[in-house]
């Protein structure tokens, strides 16, 4: 992770969570990197079932040093989301994966 562009300017490298000697959530630490990189936003969508997640996405996100990037992420469930989808993805998300 130390060799990724940026690291030690875009977060608290002390709060980002880690297993022994490596970084837990690369790929969340990965998309906060490529927001900061392009200008862009970072969400996590996932289902609220998975709580284990979304601390891991906080726990990203409370190690981001600049307050704007972290403005710019955001964790967002299917299940908050599902109350403005389409029929058809309501439909889908409810036979797949229990989600009303």
């Amino acid at each position: 992770m130390h060799r990724y562009r940026d690291l030690d300017s875009v977060f608290d490298v002390d709060r980002l969570p880690r297993r022994k000697e490596n970084y837990r959530s690369c790929q969340l630490i990965r998309g906060a990197l490529a927001a900061h990189a392009h200008g862009a936003s970072f969400a996590v969508v996932c289902d609220q079932r998975r709580q284990d997640l979304i601390d891991a996405c906080f726990e990203v996100l409370s190690a981001v040093a600049s307050a704007e990037l972290r403005c710019r992420m955001s964790v967002v469930t299917w299940q908050e989301l599902s109350g403005t989808l389409p029929s058809k993805v309501k439909a889908f998300l409810a036979e797949k994966y229990g989600i009303d």
